[in-house]
């Protein structure tokens, strides 16, 4: 079972922190499917939502699609980006 502290080295668990509101992030959340441990993704934080905080970049729900995100990081190309 991975625990919430259980990230891959250089990405923060949710359980400690939540990036600035409306950046995007890498994101990563725990596989459904057995034959990897993580999904990689782009999302962002939305502090002032009551609900479903963590949004894709096409602004749906994170859990729309899978479980909700475990871990993050900033990724320089995601600000250039911007």
């Amino acid at each position: 079972m991975i625990h919430h502290s259980d990230a891959p080295e250089g990405f923060t668990p949710v359980t400690q922190g939540v990036p600035g509101s409306d950046k995007p992030v890498l994101a990563i959340r725990i596989a459904e499917c057995g034959s990897r441990r993580f999904e990689m993704l782009t999302a962002c934080y939305h502090a002032d939502r009551k609900f479903s905080q963590w949004r894709t970049i096409g602004n749906d729900a994170v859990t729309d699609s899978g479980l909700d995100v475990h871990a993050w990081r900033y990724d320089p190309v995601l600000e250039i980006a911007r």
